[in-house]
């Protein structure tokens, strides 16, 4: 049996992945309070998702999503009616999580409500209205994934840094551009070598330790590190 909460009081949260003006949390808090006066409802919490840089929080796991765990536990430790999000793709971009959370919720007596207009009530029109936004939140992540990996891709073709810089080059002084690194393209020579001896990847490093080639670290090369450069 749920137990019973106050309509009256709701805990906000927020999250925001973009440098985007209208998910920006000041936007996002803005949304939240106006839903909040207008249903004449008291946000007696605001739980807002640190911005990891490259990152991609809408789709991560719970357990990398501290503050919609406070969240969650806030609602159903103050017997709070309302879990307010300005959209639901701040709630996230994963109908897999978004689902669970909200059957939880809705279990103890609470309800994700979306501040944009997005309808909460149970009726079917509803209910598909929401299972609408989730799909396009997801088709929105997909559709930022492969524009994300398209110009990393176009980056690299053009001979610039695109996330970490791969072994066997370094970075010019313009922070962009790529530069062979001789001593590192020596070792990628030599570990391919070892490899096409017949030489397994745990030997391979053996072999490349012993010869005092390391890593950046300064340790022995790791087998998956190993495999990239010799594949």
């Amino acid at each position: 049996m749920a137990r019973k909460s106050d309509t009256k009081v709701a805990v906000a949260y927020l999250r925001a992945s973009t440098d985007k003006q209208e998910t920006s949390p000041e936007a996002q808090r803005a949304s939240i309070q106006a839903w909040a006066t207008r249903q004449g409802v008291e946000i007696i919490a605001w739980h807002e998702e640190p911005k990891v840089k490259g990152k991609a929080s809408g789709a991560a796991p719970i357990e990398k999503r501290p503050a919609l765990l406070s969240a969650v536990a806030e609602v159903l430790s103050r017997r709070a009616a309302f879990l307010v999000v300005a959209r639901r793709d701040r709630f996230s971009r994963d109908y897999r999580l978004t689902g669970p959370l909200e059957a939880q919720l809705e279990r103890q007596g609470a309800q994700l409500v979306s501040a944009d207009g997005t309808p909460a009530t149970k009726d079917p029109m509803a209910e598909a209205l929401r299972g609408m936004a989730d799909v396009f939140a997801r088709l929105e992540r997909g559709l930022i994934a492969a524009r994300t990996s398209e110009a990393l891709q176009a980056r690299r073709r053009a001979g610039k840094r695109a996330g970490t810089v791969p072994y066997g080059f370094t970075v010019a002084p313009d922070g962009e551009t790529l530069l062979q690194a001789p001593c590192e393209l020596a070792t990628v020579a030599r570990a391919r070598q070892l490899r096409a001896e017949g030489l397994t990847l745990r030997e391979t490093s053996e072999r490349l330790a012993s010869e005092g080639r390391c890593n950046r670290k300064g340790r022995p090369f790791d087998l998956g590190a190993l495999h990239r450069m010799t594949a």
